[in-house]
């Protein structure tokens, strides 16, 4: 029986002043703290070589597809998702979700720690 729990965390980065980075440390901190191993995108950013201190930073297409492969294979291989507040409003967090829930993996609301129950195919609202 498989004891370890694992979470990928999900949310909106562009747009977001530092890239919403501080909401998925917080969130990861959280989580780690409630005893689950936690998979950040924004960690697999930083390893990525992205500075969520630059403003100026371009984000090519290069990259966010290089960096959503990596969540994916993470997100693969957790127990659950929790989302970040404003999830909705992020193409890439609709499509780890939809992966998520393909998967059929639990959801959570990042910040309540609640499991959740968002609509199936967010991506079509």
């Amino acid at each position: 029986m498989r004891v370890h729990k694992s979470i990928y965390l999900a949310g909106a980065m562009r747009g977001r002043p530092q890239w919403n980075f501080p909401a998925f440390d917080e969130a990861l901190a959280r989580w780690e703290f409630a005893g689950w191993t936690v998979y950040s995108p924004a960690a697999v950013d930083r390893a990525l070589g992205f500075d969520e201190y630059d403003d100026r930073q371009e984000v090519d297409i290069d990259f966010v597809n290089r960096a959503l492969r990596l969540d994916l294979i993470l997100l693969e291989s957790a127990d659950a998702i929790a989302l970040l507040p404003g999830w909705e409003e992020s193409t890439g967090a609709t499509v780890e979700l939809a992966f998520a829930q393909f998967h059929r993996l639990k959801v959570f609301d990042a910040v309540s720690m609640k499991e959740i129950h968002p609509v199936k195919h967010p991506w079509f609202e």
